[in-house]
């Protein structure tokens, strides 16, 4: 195992300041959104991408696409339900379970914060060259896939943030 010392010359210390600098650019670019946290943001994208494919998530599946507690997801959803972002209505099938689906002024909102994600990601890779871009990917990929096998996942996921 490497020391600290060691880590921080090591292309692990730069992803981490790489990781730190990308989350902060997010939030400021996302500042003058009426929502109050990065949380809440990437709830909005996830519950428009999911509704995109004509589907409604659940609260289980926003916790578990967005890795964060059941409690959390419900507090969060409970303010932007408050903000008339979302609505959840109990399932057809199963009353037990809440589906969420965006509201007109939801959809608007969820359609910037993915713009402007996307906007972020162009800035991220500005200057990198295909080659460039191609081994970066290839790298990410190669430690996407130890982490997966270090946690038991077989899939390498969605980048949702």
């Amino acid at each position: 195992m490497k020391t600290t010392d060691s880590l921080r010359n090591s292309p692990i210390w730069d992803l981490r300041r790489f990781d730190r600098a990308r989350r902060q650019a997010a939030a400021e670019m996302m500042r003058d959104l009426p929502l109050q946290d990065p949380a809440q943001h990437v709830l909005m994208m996830c519950i428009h991408r999911v509704c995109q494919s004509g589907a409604l998530p659940s609260q289980r599946e926003l916790a578990k696409m967005t890795q964060r507690s059941p409690a959390t997801v419900t507090a969060s959803l409970q303010v932007l339900e408050r903000q008339g972002l979302i609505r959840r209505t109990p399932d057809e099938t199963d009353q037990r379970i809440n589906r969420v689906e965006l509201t007109g002024d939801g959809e608007d909102l969820a359609r910037e914060c993915c713009r402007r994600i996307e906007a972020l990601d162009v800035r991220m890779i500005d200057g990198l060259s295909p080659e460039e871009q191609e081994i970066l990917s290839r790298l990410f990929g190669k430690m996407t896939r130890n982490l997966a096998a270090y946690t038991g996942e077989d899939k390498e996921g969605d980048a949702i943030d």
